[in-house]
């Protein structure tokens, strides 16, 4: 065991699991040690833990689907994004086309200067795209919530000259240009 524990510890190993006489040993190389008890009680407890984690597990992961299917039935597409930029989650229920991609991108990017939701419209094969970026805190870390929704466009008026705005669309090319 001397020995097998020398190895380790020279590898870095960080815990090892043991009975008693190991756990003496472990302290002398300085490995951390969990002691395995093998009485009736504590078997029995290690089965009640087991089985309360089991359970606990299995309500989470209930939870979180049902949190997942809220926001698939909520959002056409949904992205959320780490504080580092990094995509954490994404729901698509249409393959997304390639420059309302990148608005979400650049969206995502620039609200990560400012601390309210920022909407941005986007027209893109007869639809209008509406993108909207919005801050969210969890657990103290920052995160951003980036989501795309589409309205076909009945009437194609720029093949005839003529332009509209909606009031956010209107209000974007005012102050962001």
């Amino acid at each position: 065991a001397r020995e097998v524990l020398r190895t380790l510890s020279k590898q870095g190993c960080s815990a090892v699991l043991c009975d008693m006489v190991t756990n003496s040993l472990a302290r002398e190389y300085g490995l951390p040690a969990l002691l395995i008890t093998s009485g009736r009680e504590s078997i029995e407890a290690a089965i009640r833990q087991a089985v309360h984690l089991s359970h606990t597990l299995f309500r989470l992961q209930s939870h979180a689907h049902l949190m997942e299917s809220v926001l698939e039935a909520q959002f056409e597409h949904i992205q959320l994004y780490n504080v580092s930029g990094q995509l954490v989650y994404a729901h698509h229920r249409s393959p997304l086309p390639a420059p309302v991609q990148s608005a979400m991108e650049a969206l995502h990017t620039q609200e990560t200067c400012t601390q309210a939701a920022v909407t941005r419209i986007l027209e893109h094969q007869q639809a209008l795209w509406s993108l909207t970026a919005q801050p969210l805190l969890c657990d103290g870390q920052r995160h951003t919530v980036v989501t795309a929704q589409s309205t076909p466009m009945e009437i194609q008026l720029e093949h005839h000259g003529i332009r509209s705005y909606n009031k956010e669309e209107t209000y974007d090319q005012f102050y962001h240009s």
